[in-house]
């Protein structure tokens, strides 16, 4: 068990749970405003797509990182044109944005770098790691980077931002019943706009999280179902910033006991079973929670 449960399995569940977070804090965003938005698996994955492709023929991370963003924010603003000015149904358009993107990054892979599966090149740049003088948090924080920290540091800003400014308010309250706020003077399509664009910058930092960290590749269906860990996520944390850090660190831990369970030797079809069955556990918790606080 000590060699399971230790300090490098927290270490390596903090890491893994910054895309899960990422991710997380850009749905809530939607969420507030009553958008469900599945199309954050889409928007990741072209964001680490992108990000691969940028940093390729720049040579540089942060170049990656910014190519990785506007990819997601494009995503995200053909999520606003169908949802927003066609009116079509949000999850029905995340569906259809996933299988587009899911096929679409195959499909340039092979254009332009003329591989399938997987693509890595000495020329793409990773982003620097960020080490301690500290023993202790080298192990336990050494080797991450900023987009790491940034994920960490948005669920306070965040939380000020919801709870104590009048844009918080606001969303808030669009999520709540837009027609009451359309009386008192606000365009509920203007917040749910911003809201989706947001979503998208921090889904695309997530993709470039994947790609730039410290693998500097790409490979089919890299994102592996994120995006959707990522919406268990907020219901899990019960649409909260505090709470979505705490479930992404739930999931963030359960893929690094997988992780380091193959490593032991465990049958991978077993191991990797894991996160989607923390998440399916934890949606049962959250729906019951629901209903237990609505009686």
């Amino acid at each position: 068990m000590a060699e399971i449960l230790n300090l490098q399995l927290l270490a390596a569940g903090l890491r893994l749970s910054a895309p899960i977070l990422l991710a997380a804090l850009g749905g809530l965003f939607t969420e507030r405003v009553g958008i469900f938005n599945i199309a954050l698996e889409a928007m990741m994955l072209v964001g680490a797509f992108a990000g691969v492709v940028s940093s390729y023929w720049a040579a540089s991370a942060w170049i990656g990182v910014l190519g990785a963003v506007l990819a997601g924010l494009l995503v995200a603003i053909i999520f606003a044109l169908f949802t927003l000015k066609l009116e079509s149904d949000p999850i029905m358009t995340g569906i259809a944005l996933n299988l587009i993107i899911g096929g679409l990054t195959v499909l340039l892979m092979q254009v332009i770098f003329g591989v399938r599966g997987m693509f890595h090149s000495a020329k793409i740049g990773l982003l620097p790691q960020i080490n301690y003088s500290s023993p202790l948090l080298t192990r336990l924080l050494g080797g991450n980077n900023t987009i790491f920290y940034l994920a960490f540091i948005l669920v306070p800003i965040l939380y000020i931002l919801f709870y104590h400014t009048r844009l918080g308010l606001r969303i808030r309250a669009i999520g709540k019943y837009a027609p009451a706020v359309e009386v008192v003077g606000v365009n509920p399509r203007r917040y749910q706009l911003f809201s989706i664009l947001a979503s998208g910058v921090l889904s695309g930092l997530a993709g470039a999280w994947l790609s730039l960290s410290s693998l500097g590749m790409f490979t089919e269906n890299m994102t592996a179902g994120r995006g959707f860990i990522a919406l268990s996520a907020i219901f899990f944390g019960r649409s909260t910033p505090v709470g979505i850090l705490l479930a992404s660190v739930f999931f963030g831990l359960a893929e690094a006991i997988a992780i380091r369970l193959q490593g032991l030797g465990m049958p991978s079809q077993l191991v990797l079973m894991i996160p989607y069955v923390a998440t399916v556990v934890s949606l049962a918790f959250a729906a019951r929670s629901w209903e237990g606080s609505s009686a």
